[in-house]
């Protein structure tokens, strides 16, 4: 072979040669060639990184692939046996089971709410909001003073709408005629839940107060699950935390139905959102009446008094998500 190519091709042959017996300055050239080469695929797979790095998270923001494997705002946790499955429900809403033990109030048809899926819309400067899973749990991430809005199923009946939030300081949010806030309070380190006053006189303290944590890098709160009584033919509302009913019968604020809606608007470190549900009949028990009291409390003297003392009905059982969790979960997206 070494003969054949002497013959047919010397340039070839001495180019082997070369290679195979290079000088010093040869063996420096190709020591450099190398280096440069290296530094060249090095350049190539960091550009395809941190390309590949801006296609996920525009993924991410505008709701395509990788959110499509986020589990569903209305679906129970993929670990869930069949049968807890029946006893789930968005946000722990007695009513929105599928099934319940005999002496519960019914569940609600399918066709009287609506979980709400959280998918992202784009904000008022065109930044869209991010869907991440912390937890297990489905989060829809309002950046601050951007906002989040969803149409109200009807502005004529009463309906209820629950939702669960961790608010920073600042965060506005408005159901139907009613508005109200989260901000700083009388206590250190905690929040405050205010409402509009009636005609939109000002904010008004509900007494409740929520500890700050720290959410990554959010201060936030984790209020209780929130659901509003919304009244439109007696322009009333009423506000319960959990299950416990702590305004009633209050004027709506603002009586202009053309702006009606359900509108979050981020605080200082904007918000997360976990649930929102929309009912026309009460989650939490029988109310033929839609008046936020109970059935049985209405026909029976000895369960009203019993509901008077005790003020409430069972507790709510609800994912939460930790703090500690927050950060975990973005370490390891920015590990994808």
């Amino acid at each position: 072979m070494r003969v054949l190519l002497r013959e047919q091709e010397p340039w070839l042959l001495s180019r082997v040669t070369l290679m195979l017996s290079p000088t010093v300055n040869e063996r420096e050239s190709m020591k450099n060639d190398l280096t440069l080469g290296i530094r060249r695929i090095v350049v190539v797979i960091l550009l395809l990184a941190f390309s590949t790095r801006i296609h996920c998270q525009d993924l991410v923001g505008e709701g395509s692939s990788p959110v499509a494997t986020i589990r569903k705002a209305n679906e129970p946790p993929p670990s869930m046996s069949e049968s807890a499955r029946q006893n789930w429900s968005p946000m722990g809403l007695p009513r929105l089971r599928k099934s319940v033990p005999i002496g519960q109030p019914t569940p609600i048809e399918s066709n009287s709410f609506r979980v709400d899926p959280l998918e992202v819309t784009v904000g008022e400067e065109g930044k869209p909001q991010r869907i991440f899973e912390y937890d297990g749990v489905r989060v829809l991430k309002i950046a601050p003073k951007l906002g989040w809005e969803r149409p109200l199923l009807s502005n004529e009946s009463t309906l209820f709408i629950s939702f669960q939030l961790y608010a920073s300081l600042g965060t506005l949010v408005q159901v139907g005629g009613q508005s109200f806030l989260f901000d700083s309070g009388p206590l250190s380190n905690s929040g405050t839940i205010y409402y509009k006053g009636k005609g939109g006189a000002g904010w008004v303290s509900t007494g409740i107060h929520i500890p700050l944590e720290q959410y990554s890098e959010e201060r936030l709160a984790a209020l209780p699950i929130v659901t509003i009584r919304h009244d439109p033919a007696r322009e009333q509302w009423d506000s319960f935390f959990g299950t416990r009913r702590i305004l009633g019968n209050m004027p709506i604020a603002s009586k202009d139905r053309s702006n009606w809606k359900i509108d979050f608007q981020g605080g200082a470190d904007g918000i997360l959102i976990t649930g929102l549900v929309q009912s026309r009949e009460n989650p939490f028990f029988e109310d033929r009446e839609a008046r936020g009291v109970p059935d049985a409390v209405l026909s029976n003297k000895d369960i009203r008094d019993a509901y008077a003392v005790r003020g409430r009905s069972m507790p709510l059982l609800y994912e939460r998500i930790r703090p500690d969790r927050i950060r975990m979960a973005e370490l390891q997206a920015n590990k994808m």
